[in-house]
C-alpha cells in the first residue's frame, strides 16, 4: 500500500510502502482514503510532540475522507460503501490517513454529509472538534 510518512524515528517524511492495516476488529472500520486532512499538528506528530501511537514505518495524517471497505463486529453505523470522515487519534494500528487505506475506530467517525466533496470533507475534522470545543467551553465558563 502506498503511503506518505516516517520510515524511522530519523522524521524525515518520504514515500513508503507499507503492508495492509489488518481486518477491523470489534468496534473498527476500514477505510479507503479519498482525501487527508493536512496541518500543523503533523509537525507535532513527527517530532512526537504529540503521541498519537504512530508506529515507523507508518503514514502521517490523523484526519481524512473515505469509504468504508471493511466493518467489525459490533458496529452498526456504518456499511462498507458509506462515505466517512474523522479524526484519529490514537490511531488503531499505527499508522495514518496519509495512506491508501486506514483502521479506524466507527466511534471515531462521521458521516460524510451529502454533496460535500471528499477533499472539503478531509478538511472538516479537525476543524469541526475545535469549533465544538470552543462552544462547549465558552457555554461551560459563561453559565450563570
Amino acid at each position: 500500500m502506498k503511503a506518505c510518512g516516517v520510515s524511522s524515528t530519523a522524521k524525515d517524511v518520504t514515500l513508503l510502502e507499507l503492508t495492509e492495516p489488518p481486518s477491523p476488529e470489534p468496534g473498527q472500520i476500514l477505510v479507503a482514503v479519498e482525501a487527508a486532512g493536512v496541518g500543523p499538528w503533523d509537525e507535532l506528530v513527527i517530532d512526537s510532540s504529540w503521541d498519537v501511537r504512530l508506529r515507523p514505518p507508518a503514514a502521517l495524517g490523523v484526519e481524512g475522507a473515505g469509504r468504508v471497505v471493511a466493518v467489525g463486529s459490533g458496529v452498526t453505523g456504518f456499511a462498507v460503501g458509506d462515505r466517512v470522515l474523522a479524526h484519529e487519534a490514537p490511531l488503531p494500528a499505527g499508522s495514518g490517513f496519509w495512506a491508501e487505506r486506514i483502521l479506524l475506530d466507527a466511534d471515531h467517525a462521521a458521516a460524510c454529509p451529502p454533496g460535500l466533496d471528499a477533499v472539503h470533507a478531509a478538511a472538516l475534522p479537525v476543524n469541526g472538534l475545535t469549533a465544538w470545543q470552543a462552544v462547549t467551553n465558552t457555554m461551560t465558563l459563561c453559565k450563570p
